[in-house]
This record gives C-alpha cells, sequence and structure tokens, in this order.
C-alpha cells in the first residue's frame, strides 16, 4: 500500500500523443503511476484540442481550471493531494506558489520534457547566425526562469541524458533533486519489413513546433530539391498535425514532394518508408520520431542536436549530418545502400536500449524516494537556494494572480466624470 498515493498533474496542455511527443511522454507518464497504484487527477488551463486523449477511459480523473482563479485553492484544500507534478516550467511558475502555501507538505515535482532554455538559447544563436555555446544558454532570459523552477521543486524528471549531464555540471548542487526518467522504449515484437520492402523518404513532426518548422522549410527549399535529382524515383512524404497551409502551397510546386499532415496511425507509414529526414537545426530533449522510427525498423538521418540522447559517436557517424551538402550525400548513401542502411539501423537500435530500455529501473528507484519523507535539503546551498526562490520568486506571479483575479470579480471600475 502506497503512503502517498493521491497524484495530481498539471498539464500545460492536454495530451495529444496522437500528435505530439510531449504528448507521448505525458501519457507513458500518467501509464506509468496509474500502474505503480496511484489515484491520478489530470488539469489543465488549456483547451482541449482535437487530438486530445480521453484520459477518464483509462481512469484518470480529470479537471478544467483557470488561470489566476482561487478556485483552484479550494480544489487543492479539499483533495489534499500527496504529490503534484507540474507539467513543464511555466505550469511550474503559473500554478506552483498555491501549490506550495495550501499543501506545504506535498511533494512538488516538476516533469522537464526538455530544457526550454537549451532550446530557445539554440533558437536564438541559429536566428542570429552564432555559434552556440553554453554562455548564451546561461545568458538566456528562459534560464533563470526554469533554474528557479527547477530549484523550487523537491525533484524534477530530465528526458536526456546529455540535459542531465550539462545540469549537473552546471548546478552540481542540483544532484539529489535531479531524476533521469527518459522515454520507454522496446522493440516490437514482431519483425519489420526489411530494406528491399521498403521505399521513400518521411519527415514527422507536428507543425507547432519551430524547429520542426525550420526543418521542413530546409526540406523544401535546400535539401529536397538535390536530393530527388540523386534519387528520382523516390517521393518525400511529410506528416504531422497543425501544420500551416504555407507548406501545402509549397508543396504543390515541388516534384515528388507531399505533405500529408495528421494520421491516427504512424505504424504502416513508418514500416513502408526506408529512411526518416530530421535536419533539426535547434531544439532541445529526446527526438520521440527517432525512437518511434526504430522500433518499427526505420533509421533516421538527423543532426547532432537531433540525436542528442539518443545516438552514440559510432551511430552519429552513419546518421548525423549537420549542413544540407553533407546532409544530401549521407540520405543517398543510406537510401541506395543496403549493408549501410541495415548498419546504422542496427547501431542505432543498440544505442536506444542502452539509454531507454531501464526507465523500469530508474522508474523503481524514483518510487522509492516518493515514499519517503518529503526532502527538504537543510542547511545545504540547494536548500538555501530552493528556499530563497520560494519566497521571492513567486511574489510577481503571487499578486499579479491576485490582482486579476479580485479585477475579474469586481468587474470594470466607472470612473467619476469631474465636470
Amino acid at each position: 500500500m502506497l503512503k502517498r498515493s493521491k497524484l495530481l498533474l498539471i498539464g500545460k496542455t492536454w495530451p495529444e500523443p496522437s500528435a505530439t511527443a510531449a504528448g507521448v511522454r505525458m501519457m507513458q507518464l500518467l501509464g506509468w503511476f496509474k500502474a505503480r497504484g496511484y489515484r491520478i487527477t489530470f488539469c489543465s488551463a488549456a483547451t482541449r484540442g482535437p487530438y486530445s486523449c480521453d484520459l477518464e477511459a483509462m481512469g484518470v480523473r480529470t479537471r478544467e481550471i483557470a488561470l489566476n482563479d482561487p478556485s483552484l485553492d479550494q480544489f487543492l484544500k479539499e483533495e489534499g493531494f500527496d504529490i503534484v507534478v507540474f507539467d513543464r516550467f511555466m505550469t511550474e511558475e503559473q500554478f506552483g506558489w498555491r501549490v506550495m502555501t495550501i499543501l506545504p507538505q506535498c511533494i512538488r515535482i516538476l516533469d522537464t520534457e526538455d530544457l526550454h532554455s537549451l532550446r530557445n538559447s539554440r533558437e536564438q544563436a541559429f536566428l542570429n547566425k552564432q555559434q552556440w555555446n553554453q554562455t548564451l544558454w546561461t545568458a538566456d532570459p528562459v534560464f533563470y526562469r526554469e533554474m528557479a523552477s527547477i530549484f523550487r521543486c523537491d525533484y524534477s524528471l530530465i528526458i536526456s541524458s546529455y540535459e542531465l549531464q550539462e545540469l549537473q555540471q552546471t548546478f552540481p548542487v542540483l544532484a539529489e533533486r535531479l531524476q533521469y526518467l527518459p522515454f520507454q522504449f522496446s522493440k516490437p515484437k514482431e519483425s519489420q519489413p526489411g530494406f528491399e520492402a521498403r521505399k521513400d523518404f518521411i519527415f514527422v513532426g507536428n507543425g507547432k513546433h519551430l524547429p520542426n518548422l525550420d526543418a521542413i522549410e530546409l526540406l523544401l527549399e535546400k535539401i529536397w530539391p538535390e536530393l530527388r535529382s540523386k534519387v528520382p524515383h523516390a517521393e518525400l512524404f511529410i506528416y504531422g498535425a497543425y501544420l500551416p497551409d504555407r507548406l501545402k502551397r509549397a508543396a504543390v510546386k515541388k516534384n515528388n514532394l507531399h505533405v500529408m499532415g495528421w494520421v491516427e496511425n504512424l505504424a504502416p507509414v513508418m514500416q513502408g518508408a526506408r529512411l526518416q529526414l530530421a535536419p533539426l537545426r535547434f531544439g532541445a530533449g529526446v527526438k520521440g520520431k527517432i525512437l518511434q522510427g526504430l522500433r518499427l525498423g526505420l533509421p533516421t538521418l538527423t543532426t547532432a542536436i537531433g540525436g542528442e540522447g539518443i545516438y552514440n559517436a559510432a551511430t552519429s557517424r552513419l546518421l548525423s549530418a549537420d549542413t544540407p551538402e553533407t546532409f544530401i550525400v549521407a540520405a543517398e548513401k543510406l537510401y541506395r545502400d543496403q549493408q549501410l542502411w541495415g548498419q546504422a539501423l542496427h547501431l542505432a537500435g543498440k544505442a536506444a536500449e542502452d539509454h531507454f530500455q531501464a526507465p523500469q529501473v530508474f522508474g523503481s528507484q524514483f518510487i522509492e524516494k516518493l515514499q519517503q519523507p518529503r526532502p527538504e535539503y537543510p542547511g545545504t546551498e540547494s536548500g538555501l537556494l530552493a528556499s530563497l526562490l520560494g519566497k521571492k520568486a513567486f511574489d510577481s506571479s503571487r499578486y499579479l494572480s491576485k490582482w486579476i483575479s479580485e479585477k475579474k470579480q469586481k468587474g470594470p471600475v466607472e470612473r467619476e466624470n469631474p465636470l
């Protein structure tokens, strides 16, 4: 019997596992807690989308909440949750102070998804035509907000081994608060189609994610016209939810290029394609599309950033290229050379297994932590920083929220006419 069993998960959005990697991650997390006996409530201030999952069907209670609304305080008091999980740091910013005030003894967990400050700093470096470095990361405004959120929470779930290493090197005092809990990855039980049974290229990614949009535009404008001339019988299919119409219009002007949009089940698509292309020039976290492809026997040619947290050095030599020119050369070789294709798929699958077949081990260790008294880190540098940020960093959010709430209740104030 769990000592701590009532869990609240506050989502930035409602999970869309058929449309976003973040949705897949959230469903895995919910399933992970559910299988271990937790009674889960999921709430969000976002509007449910067209691809939102039916959480009630899997035994998860749901509740819609509102920003800057004190009704959440009463809900927290009535339920008395043992554990609260925040989906990404901005959710903790918005609701963490309420949780800390109403439920001071509950365990607070941040699911980072990926390090948004890392992604943002890389995007800004790309737009400014700069070579990204750690100084740009730590100078990014999002960095301070995200790190403050990590310090305030008792534990933070990290999905990427690369990001875990970067955090530990930047803030050694955070070591006890960081928990590596990656995507769940396992090979499918049935065998997958081989090289000769496959054809064409695919790209998979939702249109709300800026790194995906940039990668698609790079494919359309620079990579595909040249690649198509080298493999004229191949076609490129682009799949994803929320793809803007301008991409569909641009694709009409390109030969053998098709923007397909969202499909409910990507498995047949990936099982039929020979190579997935993911020329991501900025971003962070772990790419679910690469792991999903590997499960279905599909290798992915990407960049150093795209393969981060999945590929090792041996895999990267075959499945990573950082310029359009080298990307085109590598794509043609992998598409034509059956032996090279098989070697790349084997190495990528082995690298992924090393990283992602151990979530059960990591998870079991984490469950033990959650059943212990809430960590307070008294007298440590980490504890002092967490206390300072908990008392001061929330002030602006707290008082702005209260001001907005009171303004909503009172309505617009009529000014007296001085004449």
